[in-house]
């Protein structure tokens, strides 16, 4: 794996069902596997909740998948071997 940014992912999840409920209130922070020209690197990427087209939950992982429901979105962040922080509770 060619690696242009060099991320401590220690403490990350991929926990993806905990993502679904904290995008509900924010927009998270994660990171990718993404694939170019010289392979699959890992990068930082925003993932949010939107309602759009009829009050519907559509789920983005900026620049990369526009995902319609959970299960869709899901099985997207496996494939991208997204990792993300799960935010401190106060």
């Amino acid at each position: 794996m060619t690696t242009t940014n060099q991320i401590n992912e220690n403490g990350f999840s991929r926990d993806y069902l905990k993502l679904c409920e904290l995008i509900k209130t924010q927009a998270m922070i994660c990171v990718a596997d993404l694939n170019d020209d010289d392979g699959i690197s890992r990068d930082v990427t925003l993932v949010s909740l939107m309602e759009l087209f009829e009050q519907k939950p559509n789920y983005y992982i900026h620049r990369l998948v526009h995902a319609f429901s959970k299960r869709s979105f899901i099985k997207e962040c496996q494939r991208l071997n997204l990792s993300f922080v799960v935010p401190k509770e106060d």
